[in-house]
């Protein structure tokens, strides 16, 4: 049996210059500031990995239309799939985090 290709029916969403994918001027900046707050120690203590966690699972309760329609704008995903497979599963991987950490 002959494999077929298959064309995508998603549609490409064209951005403005203004909405262009680019890496910020502060980019190296940014990087040794992570650097320098790893290299401190700040990010060993649990209850600085719990907070920055639950911080995540704000971010994505806060923004899950925005997600949502991100996922479907450039993968094509409907919101239910979206939801189970993308978000959903992100959320239960941050509560088994949250979970295991402590021990």
């Amino acid at each position: 049996m002959a494999m077929q290709h298959v064309t995508s029916t998603v549609p490409r969403i064209a951005r403005a210059p203004s909405q262009a994918r680019r890496a910020p001027a502060s980019l190296p900046k940014l990087v040794a500031d992570l650097r320098d707050a790893f290299r401190s120690g700040r990010t060993q203590a649990l209850d600085w990995r719990l907070r920055q966690l639950s911080g995540l699972e704000r971010m994505i309760a806060d923004h899950e239309a925005e997600l949502l329609e991100a996922l479907r704008a450039d993968m094509g995903k409907p919101a239910l799939e979206a939801h189970v497979c993308e978000i959903g599963h992100v959320r239960s991987e941050l509560a088994l985090m949250k979970d295991q950490l402590p021990r």
